[in-house]
């Protein structure tokens, strides 16, 4: 399926805000536990960007204090994509 550009951005637009949402939902504090253990997670490895997502909606539910930049992502958001039809051929066979 070919979506045209401008639909696929405003698509990914609409999935950081509803991670904003869900992030202001959280209580703070374990919002604050979670960017933590992620920037950790940074500082031990060779890793640019962390995201914490939820595999269904794609939403992300905590990342860490780096600023989130569009194309990390569509990145990981395709990842789960290629992962989950990896998965589900396993299943299948």
């Amino acid at each position: 399926m070919i979506v045209p550009m401008f639909l696929f951005n405003a698509l990914l637009k609409v999935f950081e805000a509803f991670s904003r949402v869900v992030q202001k939902l959280m209580p703070e504090q374990q919002y604050s536990t979670l960017e933590n253990l992620l920037n950790d997670l940074i500082s031990n490895s060779n890793m640019e960007k962390t995201f914490l997502f939820d595999v269904v909606s794609k939403i992300y539910i905590a990342t860490d204090s780096n600023p989130v930049d569009m194309h990390s992502y569509e990145l990981c958001s395709d990842m789960i994509d290629v992962v989950s039809v990896i998965r589900a051929s396993f299943l299948t066979s």
